[in-house]
């Protein structure tokens, strides 16, 4: 690995932390700032939880040692949350999860900005011989027991209520309900993510 890698995993993790201190201190009503880290670190499952993830995959990028330590990590995080992270799914910034139990988040999937998942939350593929798998966009939110499966896409500021079942595309700014799921008309998108400002 060269030294611009290693520099470019740096300001990665640093880039989305910082953004994780940012969304969790907007949704707390806190200022962001070290003493909000440390205490959301110390006291809060979800960030301690996110925050890990995120340093597994920056421990991933050291010689030798690098992958069998963050493997440990992952397990020791699955072992303690009862949830899953695949290695290969892209979480950016400012990623939002009060309860991170029973969360499953399958291989190569893509999470945005700013996004709120609450827990028992799958995102997978639907078979073998299908492996794409979903893509949540910026400022979505995705409510408690919610699956989401197959390579579909929830677009920018759009929520998926609890334990809907969602196998097509919802639109930005639309809100999915229900198993199969399906989109509330004339429903303003009430996102408990704010959408962007």
């Amino acid at each position: 690995m060269t030294e611009a890698d290693k520099n470019a995993g740096q300001d990665g993790f640093r880039r989305s932390v910082g953004m994780d201190i940012a969304f969790w201190a907007k949704r707390c009503g806190a200022q962001p700032g070290p003493g909000f880290f440390v205490r959301q670190l110390l006291l809060r499952p979800g960030f301690h939880f996110v925050f890990w993830h995120r340093f597994a995959r920056l421990l991933r990028r050291v010689p030798l040692i690098g992958k069998p330590l963050a493997r440990i990590l992952i397990f020791m995080l699955e072992m303690a949350f009862s949830s899953e992270i695949a290695i290969s799914a892209t979480i950016d910034g400012g990623f939002y999860v009060p309860h991170p139990f029973g969360i499953v988040i399958g291989t190569n999937c893509r999470i945005g900005r700013n996004v709120t998942m609450l827990q028992n939350v799958t995102l997978g593929n639907r078979s073998m011989t299908e492996p794409e798998t979903p893509v949540i966009e910026d400022f979505a939110y995705i409510g408690a027991g919610a699956a989401l499966i197959g390579g579909i896409t929830i677009g920018q500021g759009a929520s998926v209520g609890a334990n809907a079942v969602v196998l097509r595309d919802v639109p930005a700014a639309q809100v999915a309900v229900g198993n199969p799921a399906r989109l509330l008309t004339n429903a303003s998108s009430k996102n408990r993510s704010d959408t962007a400002q």
